[in-house]
């Protein structure tokens, strides 16, 4: 293609090549020879000596160079096979490399094949970007890996790779790495000789530092993207860079000189709600436990309360914890200010450094419970920090806030009874006789005082709880076998569920009963959109529970040997007044309580969803329409009449919602932000999956191997498959629903197929999400709120 900017023309792979050859200094493109399939046929002894004469007898590549891979409407990219490492002085083996790549052809003879040297030492090979493939925004895109040596692992998705978003008006001194700046000036100078053509590019760098060009292809789904995004973002990048300096200043009751911000931290609001949730999630998210709950909860505890402090802020619709906020709630109470301030900078100042750990703040940085481990830890991880006599004070403080949890008639007491009583008067609250909005603020406000208030306090605890049985192990008092044996004997309501689900899908008469205790219950337990057990037809069809046990046939019991080293450790910690079985039993209510008082409150939040949406039948606002629209909108008329037509006003709302939320997903922001730079230079987390479209589908998930046969139906299923290979290409012929895979990053052989077929994906899952997933019979997929997760649990 010839862009209007320049005379430079993109062709085919090897035509390209030729022509960028003597313009590019940042890289280098090495020799190449090429040739028509119809040349080949009619001479095949002339091309391999041809070849042999201009490239060498040493290693080489026969590379795909089809006219049909790099056309303006479809990249083909990784369609059609490369052979590596042939050896050129082998005309056998040479001769049947170029017949494999002929053979993968289409039978066109004026394609072209490219043989090139095969490059040796490569220590990063990777594919960029220049925009975001999903909708252009105004991002590089840098997937790479940087440990297998190999050259393809990123277009076949053989491999979790490393990937790397950089916005396009980020200031070049920001950017820290030597090789990261290399690639960026080799991107710079094929846009300037493109004519800023958007831009798919696969390079690798040799061990010398030397970057090799391999490909330079337009991007095909580049006629879909609104052109509008790039201002947009450009906008809200100085938005987001104001906010972020104002939210570090000093804040009320809050310790510490800086602020991080983090998706995962905390009460985790990327798995809760998504990373994109609609306004109503996000709302309730925070009314029912990060405006207040999180931080007077931990108070009732004896914690330091950061009053008036919102614990999740929004940043483009996308909900990030205020981390800094966190810690100060995990700060004994009554420590010296000074102290304060030097624990929560090393906390951040930890995280700061080891950003891998922004999911494990509770375990690996802040030490919220003196358990076992509490004098190694702290000496290992914050050695100096504190004077003696400060360490003695904080050490005292965090022991009494671990001993009112442990001793008994304390706050756990009182919060299990609350959830048994929100139990016991659930059929009274069902606020019969009141219009829909004002029973569903009714079932909110009960749900956040009576129930999410003490799921709260018993999910504090239950942490409590793991920090000391985990210590215990550490210290060797059992081990890891015993540990895993005894969370493997406790029963909570999920083990009850299983069994309940079990018979019920045996008699049909049992489903009723079924229905009444757990119906409420939806895989996003958050959205509206999701429906309910009691709202799905299908939830027993073609089902196959797994086998019934909920650990109760095998009571775990400490051994007389683990007895006495429970007993010693408690005796060192000055926790003697506390028996090994009490510590146990501790474990087991605080288990069993937290996933009880989930269980209860989520049953107030799934019954003022149903509120909210047969109110919103009423006004023909549908369940997406309401998603989009936060509860205090939804609750406008009981305190503040609309004042135009009601219909119209709310739908107004949804439709400006819609757009924001469009928008909101063009921008690219981490997983943490630990100070400016973060906005603007994005390292992505390895297991966060790159999700193709914006699509939410349910559905069947079929696992595919590679000895699976290519006769089955697979019409209307999810595929489950574990890497992003090209030879999985057929699957697009059967009428799938959509894809999700374990390996394979942004610019993978399946993220650019999905993107150009607008196939809803999840590509490169991770090791965790995927096995958890493949076990599933079904699934849903939201590209939206970028969710990936089993639809049915039992």
């Amino acid at each position: 293609m010839t862009d209007p900017e320049t005379l430079f023309e993109l062709g085919p792979k090897a035509v390209t090549l030729e022509r960028l050859a003597p313009l590019v200094t940042k890289s280098v493109i090495a020799d190449l020879f090429y040739f028509k399939v119809e040349s080949w046929e009619k001479d095949p002894d002339v091309i391999c000596r041809k070849i042999t004469d201009g490239l060498g007898a040493g290693k080489l590549i026969v590379r795909s160079s089809a006219l049909c891979e790099d056309s303006t409407t479809h990249s083909q990219a990784g369609r059609f096979l490369s052979i590596p490492n042939v050896d050129g002085g082998d005309p056998k083996r040479l001769i049947r490399a170029i017949e494999r790549v002929v053979a993968s052809y289409d039978g066109n003879p004026h394609d072209l094949v490219l043989v090139q040297p095969m490059i040796q030492k490569i220590v990063v090979s990777g594919v960029i970007t220049t925009h975001d493939l999903r909708d252009g925004s105004p991002y590089y895109i840098f997937d790479y890996d940087d440990e297998s040596g190999k050259t393809d692992t990123i277009t076949s998705g053989s491999i979790v790779s490393k990937t790397l978003r950089i916005y396009r008006e980020a200031d070049f001194n920001l950017i820290e790495s030597d090789r990261v700046r290399s690639w960026l000036e080799m991107v710079w100078e094929l846009e300037a000789i493109c004519g800023q053509c958007p831009l798919d590019i696969e390079f690798g760098q040799a061990s010398d530092g030397t970057l090799y060009l391999f490909q330079a292809r337009p991007i095909v789904v580049a006629r879909n993207w609104n052109r509008a995004v790039m201002k947009r973002v450009a906008t809200a990048q100085t938005h987001i860079h104001r906010f972020f300096r104002e939210r570090s200043l000093p804040r009320p009751d809050v310790y510490g000189n800086r602020v991080i911000l983090g998706i995962m931290p905390d009460w985790n609001p990327a798995e809760i709600i998504g990373v994109t949730p609609g306004h109503l999630a996000a709302s309730l998210y925070g009314y029912l436990v990060t405006d207040e709950v999180w931080r007077t909860s931990r108070a009732s505890m004896g914690y330091h309360h950061p009053a008036h402090q919102k614990l999740m802020v929004l940043i483009g619709g996308r909900p990030f914890i205020d981390v800094r906020c966190s810690f100060n709630s995990f700060l004994p109470v009554g420590l010296p200010p000074k102290t304060a301030e030097k624990l929560v900078n090393a906390w951040l100042e930890r995280l700061d450094h080891h950003p891998e750990l922004h999911d494990k703040v509770e375990f690996d940085i802040v030490p919220t419970v003196r358990d076992f481990n509490f004098h190694s830890c702290f000496s290992d991880r914050y050695h100096g920090l504190l004077s003696k006599t400060e360490l003695a004070q904080y050490e005292s403080a965090l022991k009494n806030v671990t001993l009112r949890a442990l001793l008994p008639n304390g706050t756990l007491d009182t919060a299990l009874g609350s959830i048994q009583n929100l139990e016991n008067s659930w059929k009274h609250t069902l606020f019969q006789g009141i219009t829909l909005l004002d029973r569903a603020e009714a079932l909110l406000r009960t749900g956040r005082d009576q129930g999410v208030f003490p799921f709260a306090v018993i999910a504090r605890h239950a942490f409590i709880a793991e920090a000391f049985l985990r210590s215990a192990q550490q210290r060797g008092a059992w081990s890891g076998e015993r540990f895993e044996a005894f969370k493997n004997s406790l029963v909570t309501v999920l083990s009850h569920m299983s069994n309940h689900f079990e018979a019920a899908f045996k008699d049909a008469d049992l489903r009723p009963a079924f229905f009444e205790r757990y119906g409420h219950l939806r895989p996003g337990t958050y959205d509206i959109q999701s429906p309910r057990y009691d709202q799905r037809k299908d939830l027993f069809q073609e089902c196959f529970p797994g086998p019934v046990g909920t650990g109760a046939d095998q009571p775990f019991e400490l051994t007389s040997h683990e007895q006495a080293n429970f007993r010693e450790l408690l005796r060192e910690y000055g926790y003697g007044e506390i028996e090994p079985g009490q510590l146990l039993d501790f474990a087991r209510i605080t288990a069993a309580g937290r996933e009880h008082a989930k269980f209860i409150f989520t049953r107030n939040l799934s019954g003022a969803l149903e509120c909210f949406a047969q109110w919103g039948e009423a006004y023909d606002l549908s369940r997406e329409d309401l998603s989009l629209i936060s509860m205090y909108n939804l609750l406008k008329p009981l305190w503040n009449p609309v004042m135009e037509h009601s219909q119209s006003w709310f739908k107004k709302l949804a439709d400006r919602a819609r757009e924001e939320l469009a928008f909101s997903r063009s921008l690219r922001l981490g997983y943490l932000i630990r100070d400016e730079r973060d906005i603007d230079i994005i390292p992505v987390h390895r297991a966060e999956p790159n999700f193709i479209t914006h699509q939410h589908i349910r559905g069947e998930l079929v696992f595919l191997d590679s000895m699976v046969s290519h006769s089955r139906s697979l019409y209307g299923v999810i595929i489950c498959i574990e890497n992003a290979d090209p030879g999985f290409d057929w699957i697009f012929t059967r009428g799938i629903a959509g894809l999700v895979t374990k390996f394979g990053g942004a610019n993978s052989h399946m993220a650019i197929r999905c993107a150009e077929l607008d196939l809803p994906a999840a590509i490169g899952c991770g090791e965790v999400i995927f096995e958890r997933l493949k076990s599933a019979h079904m699934v849903d997929l939201d590209c939206n709120a970028r969710q990936v997760r089993p639809e049915i649990a039992g």
